[in-house]
């Protein structure tokens, strides 16, 4: 009985035995919300939408943002558009109160390219004209008991539009690579000193294509491309000097990256407020044209 209690001990003796503890701590950064080079722009916009008033309201459905810059069914992943969709229906969301838009969560099965059997469909692929009047009696009575709860006026007609993108380029080599560096030495008296100095930036681009289609004929009737260049940003500096037989040495090198999330965050900002632009003809150019003041 003893030999049993002690077994694991001299087990351990022999072949070595260890303890390993893992602590577990609290992340100390706090989220913030996400901001890109455009969020002034989307403020500006997010306001004057606010103040437009019109007798059309929208129903919008975000159907696909592939990346193209990988082959359809690909079994290997593209650092793009993984949540495109997502990305764009929150930028839609944010954008346009729910009495002017409705952005649709998934699409209706009678718009999908993939229906199958008795959907609602026609001989040449498009909604039956019951089935549009239907869909469009149902979300234009949803957004005129909104716009009653609110005290507008109530809207005349409603437009199903069905919104596609695709990324269509992200640059695997640098597009351009721009630097400077100067180089310092001094000898004398057996001492020696160097001082390097050293700045450089390299930049990519991805683009991103956008459709604005009218469902019930199958029509694309807006279409834009948006291209954007990220980079990253280096600078150095070295400082080498010997005294004698002692060497002295500093070195500090700082880069800066522009994450290819936030690319691609502001792309899909710049689609939604194209978007909306074109929908309220016109309201927002100011905010744009502040932009680029």
């Amino acid at each position: 009985m003893r030999c049993q209690v002690f077994a694991p001990l001299f087990f351990c003796f022999l072949i070595g035995c260890s303890s390993n503890q893992i602590a577990f701590q609290n992340v100390s950064s706090v989220p913030v919300k996400t901001t890109t080079s455009l969020s002034n722009v989307f403020a500006c916009t997010q306001e004057k939408i606010a103040n437009h008033n019109q007798n059309i309201a929208y129903i919008i459905i975000v159907r696909d943002m592939v990346d193209g810059t990988v082959r359809e069914r690909s079994t290997t992943d593209g650092p793009l558009a993984d949540a495109g969709v997502h990305q764009l229906k929150g930028a839609l969301v944010s954008l346009l109160n729910s009495e002017k838009a409705i952005v649709v969560d998934t699409q209706p099965s009678m718009f999908s390219k993939y229906s199958r059997g008795s959907s609602g469909l026609n001989k040449f692929g498009l909604p039956e004209s019951q089935a549009q009047v239907a869909y469009k009696e149902s979300m234009l009575n949803f957004v005129n008991a909104i716009r009653t709860g609110k005290g507008i006026r109530t809207a005349q007609s409603i437009v199903v539009l069905t919104v596609s993108g695709a990324f269509t380029r992200i640059d695997s080599s640098n597009l351009s690579n721009d630097g400077y560096g100067l180089t310092l030495g001094a000898k004398g008296s057996g001492d020696r000193g160097d001082v390097e100095l050293g700045k450089s930036k390299s930049k990519k681009v991805i683009s991103l294509s956008i459709n604005l289609i009218r469902p019930m004929l199958n029509t694309i009737i807006k279409s834009q491309s948006f291209d954007l260049e990220f980079s990253n940003r280096s600078k150095k500096f070295n400082l080498k000097g010997t005294v004698g037989e002692v060497d002295l040495g500093l070195a500090l090198s700082t880069t800066n990256i522009e994450s290819m999330h936030s690319a691609q965050q502001t792309l899909i900002d710049a689609s939604a407020i194209w978007l909306v632009e074109n929908l309220f003809l016109g309201s927002t150019s100011s905010c744009l044209a502040a932009q680029k003041a």
